[in-house]
């Protein structure tokens, strides 16, 4: 039977509108969840005359779930009545769909892109949120992973320049899905950051209260991001707190893992995923997560002392940017008078080297803070002095703290003298011989 068949890819989905014996028969084929090789899920509405039939969501591999569809359609519809061949309809939609879900993007010639302009990677939030790619922070329960993403979410949303926290930022539509707290705890939040900042306006990310695993969600975002920023240039951040409920709660299996991944692709913004540390203190879940994520962050926090915590960031993994140093941030907490409540929370920078994490710090870095801090220091005295600050073993150091003197010497940082190492910005001892200016960069 000759029929008119339009069929085109609509947000993570796809719609098929076809024609039987005059009847316009539409399907919209969304929430495709791929289980093993084999296997594909979807939800898939059907309308006849644009009249909806059926929700429902066969496995499109299954004959039986084809089965158990097609007697659905035909309760609702008999095909007697309508001239519409159920079976022959669903089989062709499942074929479609398998093929579209399977062929994924079409193959590029390298060629043809030869002379194609590479974007340089840019930061949202620098050093912390990359644009266009899959940032994760990670940490112990209690570090204050949220505070931290939500700090740079108010940033981001209102345009704030805030010299206290030393980062860089643009201006960016900020979409905040939540998995683990309620909307009242954030507005909370985003109040007392706020108040810490002192920006008077309203904060207008986008909250959403999220109970379904993100590969399921994928096509309410699209919409979501299509009604609220549709024709709108700036850049859109998805946060996502957190990512083992955003999985269905089963970070150690792999699929689910690459699953969501996959849909942060689908959804083609910069993303900032917060997850958690497992009871070893590792990256929690499949090792899929270290290495779908292109900029990685560990948040570790101090002892707790009344009114303020300090959090540490590491920088664990980066696959286009260079390694960033430690960064330390002292969050205040100031209580209202009359409740005792918190009212603000005001965030600072700090020099890690000044916090419980010094002893993370490279040695490289303790070597510099020594002589700056304490003055001319013999040579054979840094190795155990690094040692103390580090908490570590000196037999170990010795090597790395004579190759930090003499690069430091050489990028003029640092003097030596019969034997003792100078600060050079407040010596006035000359060196031995004249060195040569080097480009070497202290990693700390």
């Amino acid at each position: 039977m000759d029929h008119v068949t339009t069929w085109q890819k609509v947000g993570s989905g796809y719609q098929w509108i076809d024609n039987w014996a005059g009847h316009d028969v539409k399907a919209e084929i969304s929430r495709l969840v791929s289980k093993g090789q084999d296997s594909l899920k979807a939800q898939v509405c059907v309308w006849l005359d644009d009249v909806q039939l059926v929700r429902a969501h066969p496995t499109l591999t299954s004959m039986s779930s084809m089965r158990d569809f097609c007697r659905l359609l035909e309760d609702r519809r008999k095909a007697t009545d309508y001239g519409i061949n159920w079976r022959d309809w669903a089989e062709e939609l499942a074929g479609r769909t398998l093929d579209a879900h399977r062929q994924g993007q079409p193959e590029v010639a390298v060629s043809d892109l030869w002379d194609k302009e590479i974007e340089q990677d840019t930061w949202l939030v620098e050093p912390y949120i990359l644009e266009s790619k899959s940032n994760v922070i990670y940490g112990d329960p209690g570090t204050a992973k949220s505070m931290m993403a939500l700090q740079w979410a108010a940033l981001m949303d209102t345009g704030h320049v805030n010299s206290q926290l030393k980062v860089v930022t643009r201006r960016a539509n900020v979409l905040y899905l939540d998995y683990e707290t309620d909307e009242t705890e954030i507005l909370h939040r985003l109040k007392w950051l706020h108040r810490g900042m002192e920006i008077t306006a309203p904060s207008n990310v986008i909250y959403r209260y999220c109970t379904q695993p993100l590969v399921v969600e994928t096509d309410y975002i699209l919409d979501l991001i299509e009604r609220r920023w549709g024709g709108d240039d700036t850049p859109i951040v998805i946060m996502v707190d957190s990512m083992g409920l955003a999985t269905g709660g089963k970070l150690v299996d792999e699929e689910m893992v690459i699953s969501y991944f996959a849909a942060l692709r689908v959804l083609g913004s910069t993303s900032l995923t917060i997850t958690h540390t497992n009871k070893d203190g590792h990256l929690f879940g499949s090792q899929y997560t270290l290495a779908a994520a292109r900029n990685l962050w560990e948040v570790k926090r101090s002892a707790v002392t009344r009114g303020q915590i300090d959090v540490g960031l590491f920088h664990r993994k980066s696959n286009s940017v260079g390694k960033e140093v430690p960064r330390a941030y002292r969050l205040n907490f100031t209580p209202d008078p009359t409740t005792g409540t918190t009212q603000s929370v005001n965030i600072v920078a700090k020099d890690p080297i000044d916090t419980d994490f010094a002893r993370e710090m490279s040695v490289a870095k303790v070597v510099l803070h020594i002589i700056e801090t304490e003055g001319p220091t013999s040579k054979d005295a840094l190795p155990k002095l690094v040692a103390e600050f580090k908490e570590a073993k000196e037999d170990g150091l010795r090597a790395a703290v004579k190759t930090a003197i003499s690069r430091f010497c050489k990028a003029h940082k640092l003097v030596e003298k019969d034997g003792m190492i100078y600060d050079h910005a407040n010596s006035t001892v000359a060196p031995d011989k004249e060195e040569k200016d080097d480009l070497w960069t202290t990693q700390f």
